[in-house]
């Protein structure tokens, strides 16, 4: 039995396999942003120290269009860099459940957070129940971990809960205890068949 105060937390990291694919990627796009701020000055100095172009459409079409493309491009690429190589902090404390996202095991970003008196549902990823919910309209489909399989000792699981109208189907790559901390602050009705077999 858990107590009333009860802390846990756990990591989904990016496995192995991937993770050399992940970090290239990473150090490319990175790379590549980089390039288009670089280029983007450049621009500006050579436009500055360029014969004066006369017309003021010239000017902008020439001189700014392609600042405003560099400097686009570099945070696209920057964006696109972010999501490359991303591990997921679960964090289970007394009823509440806080999901990070962890960018290149250096910077945090959160990313979602629900109390298990809002959740619906519970159960496994591959359950009947999850492909109902998952072909719902209007469902903000979460996936937090980066992995296409689960790694070892874990599995995928799902939740569903209601936030401001809107349903939100959360997958998460985790294990049972993760899981057992849940369960043990949810309503016992809304656990998936399949994870009571468990």
């Amino acid at each position: 039995m858990i107590s009333k105060e009860h802390f846990y937390e756990e990591t989904a990291k990016i496995l192995d396999a991937e993770v050399k694919g992940a970090k290239t990627k990473y150090i490319l796009l990175n790379i590549l942003s980089i390039l288009s701020y670089v280029v983007a000055i450049l621009w500006g100095v050579f436009i500055t120290f360029a014969t004066p172009l006369t017309p003021f459409i010239g000017f902008l079409i020439l001189g700014i269009l392609p600042i405003v493309i560099f400097i686009g491009s570099g945070i696209i690429l920057g964006l696109a860099r972010d999501i490359c190589y991303v591990d997921y902090d679960y964090t289970f404390n007394s009823g509440d459940v806080y999901i990070s996202k962890v960018i290149k095991e250096i910077k945090r970003k959160p990313g979602v957070k629900f109390q298990c008196k809002e959740l619906e549902m519970i159960g496994c990823y591959d359950s009947n129940t999850f492909n109902k919910y998952n072909v719902m309209p209007n469902v903000k489909k979460l996936y937090m971990t980066s992995n296409k399989a689960p790694d070892q000792n874990k599995d995928f699981y799902y939740v569903v809960f209601n936030r401001e109208d809107k349903k939100w189907l959360v997958v998460l790559e985790c294990t049972k205890i993760f899981i057992s901390c849940i369960r043990a602050f949810s309503n016992r009705m809304i656990i998936d068949e399949d994870l009571k077999k468990l």
